[in-house]
């Protein structure tokens, strides 16, 4: 997977084959539309890609606005799903932390890795290293 950052898409590599497809994004700038198909969504700046041991791609990309970036999730079923990130605080109700800041390799600074049990582990801008459990829940 490659995060194609200027052109807002996400694409894939085939190994085998060579071939480059499009697995997110439309190519039109701005806030992911959960719900939406996940080719037709617009992105702003995906960066830090991560594949779970399920096959699901997670990813951030920029909120809009003072939500700063968001995780992103795109199930192996093809659903485009908010994971973390967006409040206006730095809160730890499910599926909500501050703007995270991760913990995988990226030239962006931001850092994500998951742990044996399926959960995601990021930082926030508090440089405070949050766990997404499994069912959504941030501590």
């Amino acid at each position: 997977y490659i995060a194609d950052t200027d052109n807002q898409r996400i694409r894939r590599v085939d190994g085998k084959s060579g071939i480059v497809t499009t697995v997110v994004g439309s190519g039109m700038r701005g806030v992911p539309a959960v719900g939406d198909s996940p080719t037709a969504t617009k992105l702003d700046a995906p960066k830090t890609l991560l594949v779970s041991r399920d096959g699901s791609l997670y990813f951030f990309a920029f909120g809009g606005g003072a939500v700063g970036d968001v995780l992103f999730k795109l199930t192996t079923d093809g659903r485009l799903e908010k994971a973390a990130g967006g409040a206006s605080s730095g809160g730890s109700t499910p599926l909500e932390a501050a703007s995270p800041y991760g913990v995988s390799f990226s030239t962006f600074g931001k850092r994500m890795a998951e742990g044996p049990d399926g959960s995601l582990y990021i930082t926030d801008n508090r440089a405070t290293l949050r766990r997404i459990a499994p069912d959504g829940r941030v501590s």
